[in-house]
């Protein structure tokens, strides 16, 4: 069975605030303002993040969710901005 792209890409629209917090414990520290974290959902799924701090508070992330059995469900990418008074 072929899939075309059409089918795998869809094209990013408007913009959406969301609050995300991240455990230290669950970060690898990464050279040049890099990071990388792996967390595990309630509901079994796996969540990979990768980031770049390009300057202090501000963050290009990207995040791909995987269900149980390993099948892709989500892809996510954003531009993060640090709370101050967290």
């Amino acid at each position: 069975m072929a899939i075309s792209l059409e089918d795998c890409i869809q094209q990013v629209t408007g913009e959406k605030v969301v609050e995300i917090v991240r455990e230290e414990k669950d970060l690898l520290l990464l050279p040049q303002g890099l990071w990388c974290s792996l967390q595990e959902r309630k509901d079994d799924d796996r969540v990979f993040s990768v980031g770049w701090v390009f300057e202090p508070g501000h963050a290009i992330t990207s995040s791909c969710v995987f269900s149980s059995d390993s099948k892709l469900k989500e892809v996510t990418m954003g531009r993060e901005t640090a709370l101050l008074d967290v």
